[in-house]
């Protein structure tokens, strides 16, 4: 089992379109931080005006001296969906 000494987060947006049987994928990967780092992560995500729905994911990968660990992926990978839904229309 490896030392982990740290982390790397990606947020990924998935906006579907529904017209056009169409995906837009933004991913914002943050920069490896100390596994013990409890300060808050700060991010634009720019989201295209015609979006009207989405699907956010959050990805975290354990790090190694500063760097993703490529060994076991099952150990050292975790993600989920951590949230889902509309966009209002702009008025």
């Amino acid at each position: 089992m490896p030392y982990l000494n740290g982390i790397q987060i990606a947020v990924i947006c998935l906006l579907p379109n529904f017209m056009e049987y169409d995906i837009t994928i933004i991913p914002v990967v943050l920069p490896v931080r100390d596994i013990q780092d409890e300060s808050a992560n700060i991010f634009i995500m720019p989201i295209p005006v015609i979006a009207t729905s989405y699907l956010l994911c959050c990805k975290v990968e354990g790090c190694q001296n500063g760097r993703v660990y490529e060994g076991s992926k099952e150990i050292t990978r975790a993600m989920t969906i951590t949230n889902s839904g509309s966009f209002l229309p702009l008025m």
